[in-house]
């Protein structure tokens, strides 16, 4: 095993038998590493004291040259310091499982650290920032709703959103799949939403949650991804 020395943020810790940890790691590179982290669960370990959710951190890790194999973790070293308060975030909670789930890129580490730094301002609650981190989730894995025609016949006069059918239904389209009509409100929330049009969202803030919910429940369905940071939604 080569040793990699690498910087970037933690997003996920795994417990693993009674000392240890699996670690992920989002690196400057913008790929993702996992590492096997002996003993980082004992008290005394010196690691466990660098291990924090939101500060980023130099990585030293040995690579495992067969991907069929585990990288072996030897030390992490704060390059900044930690904010306590990120360990039990549930906008930080969100926003690292999201992560985990899009594939590597070049700009993946950039976005990661540009919604960490609205984390630490904490300029938005939750629902609000959590709302717009789904919608932008939705287009990075490729399962965007069609918000702006009818998504059957491409109508412009539409009549409610439908997450069964990924889209905007025009009232015929509606009444021919037999479909429930939501309250129209919502649909002009996911309409703004999915068009980033966030300054004009909050006319529709009594709808954050059920809209989150309904989006996590569009992920699930269309992408097989269920997102356990939002359990309570």
């Amino acid at each position: 095993m080569a040793e990699t020395i690498l910087n970037g943020y933690l997003i996920n810790k795994v417990d693993y038998q009674v000392f240890d940890e699996v670690l992920t790691i989002l690196a400057e590179d913008g790929n993702k590493y996992s590492c096997l982290s002996l003993g980082s669960r004992k008290i005394m370990s010196k690691n466990s004291r660098n291990l924090f959710y939101g500060s980023k951190i130099e990585f030293q890790f040995f690579q495992a040259r067969n991907e069929q194999k585990m990288s072996k973790f030897k030390k992490a070293i704060l390059l900044e310091d930690s904010i306590w308060e990120m360990q039990s975030n549930k906008k930080m909670f969100v926003l690292n499982e999201i992560i985990s789930y899009i594939p590597a890129s070049n700009t993946l580490f950039s976005y990661y650290e540009n919604n960490l730094k609205q984390i630490k301002l904490n300029e938005e609650d939750d629902d609000t920032f959590i709302l717009k981190l789904l919608s932008e989730f939705c287009l990075y894995i490729g399962i965007s709703l069609e918000v702006n025609k009818c998504v059957r016949c491409s109508s412009k006069v539409l009549s409610t959103i439908s997450f069964k059918h990924s889209g905007m239904l025009c009232e015929n389209c509606r009444r021919d799949l037999h479909t429930n009509a939501y309250d129209i409100r919502l649909s002009k929330l996911i309409h703004l939403l999915f068009n980033k049009k966030y300054d004009s969202i909050h006319n529709y803030y009594d709808l954050f949650s059920y809209a989150i919910k309904c989006i996590k429940q569009f992920i699930f369905d269309t992408a097989g991804i269920k997102l356990f940071s939002l359990k309570e939604y």
